[in-house]
């Protein structure tokens, strides 16, 4: 893979994490699909780590 799909894929997996802390839930399509890109990169350890974050925000939505 090149540099700059890892660049993007990195990116994308902080900007999911960011809406998430925020409490915006992405979309199925959109999670799964990072998530296919990710673990086709071997990236397992980001993919447990958002699934988490996901889990948690789910469980525990935030609210004001």
């Amino acid at each position: 893979m090149g540099c700059a799909r890892r660049v993007i894929l990195k990116g994308l997996g902080c900007l999911l994490e960011e809406m998430i802390e925020m409490g915006i839930r992405p979309s199925g399509v959109t999670f799964g699909r990072l998530r296919q890109l990710l673990l086709k990169e071997s990236r397992d350890d980001v993919v447990k780590f958002l699934n988490e974050k996901m889990n948690l925000l789910v469980n525990e939505p935030l609210c004001d």
